[in-house]
């Protein structure tokens, strides 16, 4: 009989294990919805897995794939409540159910933005940190993309860890609510999205330098595009500052193909839009972490600043502006800007974590610039200092 309730078992948790394994293969294949009926109907509810996964293929399901029918609130609440479970089950920390509830209650906030509601961005990005959802080397992390910033500036971000890290410490911490946060890719391509970048929110967001009237911001779609040279005129205080003599010239790539045609892709048109406008009135940001086509042509004009670059209307390679390792040294070292990175160890989130190995590029690279210049005692400081604080995570090695 004993045998017979084993195999019972057996079989049961091979099912279970099956279900799971079954619904994977139909995320990867974008067919979320039959993920999800599959992990309902077959899956183990009290294996924390279960639910987790369906509250992650149900995000994705709502704001990655096509449009949505129905309820979004009460599809959200949905997902909500299935990641809630998941962590309940876990009985412990579970980085990346902790880490979907965090994005959905993002997702919330960014509802929130579209409608106006200042109250209901802050409002929701609370609700996340109420629930663990942006544990302290996340905050850390927004805070020092922010302060690495100059007062007034813009800064471009990839990805929802860096744009929610951001909106977390500006709205939940008062810190640093001069910076505008523009996250770069597909949300530049959303008419809404624009509108209210150009317009701001008050409390919330600061505009951003666009020039398009609603009619032309509700009509972005791809350009036909060639390669184009755009000639930005920069204030006078930059040719005495920076002793240039010539204005910006920044050669746009189109980064899309119909046909035979080239394009300009929507995002891409909207951060010419910004850069244009802007005409480095306002000193313009963009994170590491990005792939080569979000730079659009604009990284030889940067300087290196640690985890973000500042553009600057000239090319910096070779130069004494590609890189100002004192501020590096000051916003991650000095100013003790690592001190939360130690509690990625117990609170990790294997989806995004990977990302704070831009904090070792910046150090690494403090290292070996002190190394070049025949300082190696404070090269030794540095390393000192990474095998210290910051072999933490997968750096522990």
């Amino acid at each position: 009989m004993k045998y017979r309730i084993f195999f019972i078992v057996l079989i049961s948790f091979s099912l279970y294990s099956a279900a799971v394994d079954s619904a994977e293969v139909l995320y990867e294949k974008g067919r979320y919805s039959d993920a999800i009926t599959l992990l309902r109907t077959e899956g183990d509810q009290k294996d924390p897995e279960v639910p987790f996964r369906i509250g992650w293929y149900a995000h994705y399901l709502a704001y990655d794939s096509r449009p949505f029918e129905g309820d979004l609130r009460f599809w959200s609440d949905s997902v909500v409540s299935y990641l809630d479970r998941a962590i309940e089950l876990k009985e412990g920390w579970f980085g990346d159910a902790q880490y979907f509830l965090g994005a959905e209650y993002g997702a919330r906030a960014m509802d929130s933005l579209r409608s106006g509601s200042a109250e209901g961005f802050i409002a929701e990005y609370r609700a996340g940190m109420d629930k663990g959802c942006y544990p302290p080397w996340f905050t850390e992390y927004g805070r020092n993309l922010l302060a690495s910033c100059a007062t007034n500036a813009i800064l471009f971000v990839v990805g929802d860890f860096q744009y929610n890290s951001t909106q977390v410490v500006q709205h939940l911490e008062d810190f640093r609510k001069d910076v505008t946060v523009i996250p770069m890719g597909y949300m530049l391509g959303r008419p809404w999205f624009v509108q209210r970048l150009r317009d701001g929110l008050s409390g919330v967001l600061v505009p951003a330098p666009i020039g398009w009237s609603d009619r032309e911001i509700m009509n972005i779609r791809p350009y036909k595009w060639q390669s184009h040279v755009i000639d930005i005129e920069p204030p006078e205080l930059y040719y005495k500052f920076f002793k240039i003599k010539n204005p910006f010239l920044w050669e746009l790539e189109p980064d899309m193909i119909a046909g035979e045609r080239r394009m300009l892709s929507p995002w891409r048109a909207v951060l010419a839009e910004i850069v244009e406008e802007n005409a480095f009135e306002r000193p313009i940001y963009i994170t590491y972490g990005w792939t080569e086509g979000f730079y659009s042509g604009l990284y030889p004009y940067t300087m290196d600043l640690g985890i973000v670059r500042r553009l600057l209307p000239f090319t910096t390679g070779g130069t004494e502006w590609e890189a100002n390792w004192y501020l590096i040294e000051y916003f991650l070292i000095k100013n003790d800007g690592l001190s939360d990175l130690n509690t990625v160890d117990t609170l990790d989130m294997p989806r995004i974590s990977p990302l704070l190995r831009t904090y070792h590029r910046a150090v690494y690279s403090l290292a070996n610039h002190y190394l070049e210049i025949g300082e190696e005692e404070k090269a030794r400081d540095i390393i000192e200092f990474i095998k210290r604080k910051m072999s933490v995570g997968e750096f522990s090695q």
